[in-house]
């Protein structure tokens, strides 16, 4: 039988009633079978890293399972446009920067609308990218780095989690304020691309925090800089990008669950109640700050109105660096 959006709405509507008097603690019982959280980017990352600290809270709070499901491919987009396919009420993504307000402006037509295809929950969290380097290159600092790039333009590559990402931004943003012709290398993931840092493929990566692990501990990368506005609590003695003859410079990452376009409003409210709520638990504020991030949450609009802002900020980055999608 021809799959109809009349059918799927049913389909939804008939679920989410049967669900009434089971072990959901929503509306009409909601949920009444496990929650899905999809993730755009491979196991190990910071986007992956951070959903499955909230699966425990949530899972207490819903009397059901939450699973995390990763689905890596082009910095998160691929699965982005896949999303509005997954309306069966118990689909939901922790997406990021890229994908909602950078991508759509990679020149590239992308499979989706963020504004008619997605309905937003909450903003999670806000962090700063790292800039590392593989501890076999002869660099101390910042000034080394840029000198030294300068001098041996083969060393020129850096790596990120993916086209768009707040990694990349770091790194476009990086290049026009130092004016070093840094080449960017694209990866599926955050831990990929750690990988081949590690094993010398790339010199160079802008990381998210949680990723780096306990690889500058033993001595094997070397943090140069962090591209928040100020430091971060996590490693409070690396100095910003900003603060090593770049002021203004500032690059941060955000985290934010959005859901398919249709799902009922009494669901998304419960959702945005739920989220909110576990990642105002201890045990969340915990491992956030452990990680460096930042909690941050809201209303449904607040993360509407914080998009459609970020999306028209980044836009003018893309249009001056001439980033596109390949």
């Amino acid at each position: 039988m021809r799959t109809t959006f009349k059918t799927v709405c049913c389909g939804l509507a008939l679920a989410l009633s049967a669900a009434a008097g089971l072990a959901g603690t929503g509306p009409d019982g909601y949920p009444q079978r496990p929650l899905r959280i999809i993730v755009g980017f491979a196991p190990g990352g910071g986007t992956d890293i951070l959903a499955r600290m909230l699966v425990k809270p949530l899972q207490e709070q819903l009397k059901q399972s939450v699973i995390v499901e990763n689905r890596p491919g082009a910095g998160g987009a691929v699965v982005t446009g896949q999303l509005k396919s997954l309306n069966d009420g118990y689909t939901v993504m922790l997406n990021s920067v890229g994908p909602l307000a950078v991508v759509p402006h990679l020149g590239a037509k992308v499979p989706y609308n963020v504004e008619k295809d997605f309905a937003p929950l909450t903003l999670i969290a806000v962090q700063p990218n790292a800039l590392v380097v593989n501890a076999a290159l002869p660099v101390k600092n910042l000034q080394e780095y840029v000198d030294y790039v300068k001098a041996h333009p083969e060393k020129s590559s850096y790596g990120s989690s993916g086209i768009a990402g707040g990694g990349h931004l770091a790194g476009e943003l990086f290049r026009s304020y130092s004016r070093v012709a840094l080449t960017h290398v694209p990866y599926r993931g955050g831990g990929p691309a750690m990988n081949d840092l590690l094993g010398n493929q790339i010199p160079a990566l802008f990381s998210t925090l949680p990723a780096l692990g306990d690889f500058t501990s033993s001595g094997r990368v070397r943090v140069l800089g962090v591209t928040g506005g100020k430091r971060s609590p996590l490693m409070p003695n690396i100095p910003t990008i900003a603060e090593q003859g770049y002021p203004g410079y500032e690059v941060l990452n955000w985290y934010c669950m959005i859901a398919p376009a249709g799902m009922p409003e009494p669901v998304l409210n419960f959702l945005n109640e739920q989220f909110v709520k576990a990642i105002k638990s201890a045990e969340v504020q915990k491992a956030m700050a452990a990680q460096g991030y930042e909690p941050d949450t809201g209303t449904r609009e607040e993360l509407r109105a914080f998009i459609a802002s970020e999306s028209v900020k980044w836009a003018k980055l893309v249009k001056e660096r001439g980033i596109t999608a390949e």
